[in-house]
């Protein structure tokens, strides 16, 4: 699943992440969640989010044109960002 604003909007706590994306809401516990890294298309960057929530589409990814502040923010939280 592909996110981008204004579509899209990506939510962050200590204690989980929350995608929003076409009318559906994606909440993942930090426990549960196993890779937070940049991802490059041809012509987009965005934030690739790894997990374990079966219930959850496989590949989650939300693209920003802000990536480093979205980064930054991810760290401030206790969230690792591999770039």
């Amino acid at each position: 699943m592909q996110a981008t604003p204004p579509l899209g909007a990506l939510f962050t706590t200590q204690s989980q992440i929350v995608l929003i994306a076409f009318g559906r809401q994606y909440a993942i516990d930090r426990s549960e969640i196993t890779g937070l890294s940049r991802y490059r298309s041809a012509f987009r960057t965005g934030l690739l989010i790894e997990h374990q929530v079966s219930t959850l589409p496989k590949t989650l990814v939300f693209y920003t044109r802000q990536f480093a502040e979205t980064r930054q923010a991810l760290v401030e939280l206790g969230y690792s960002v591999d770039v």
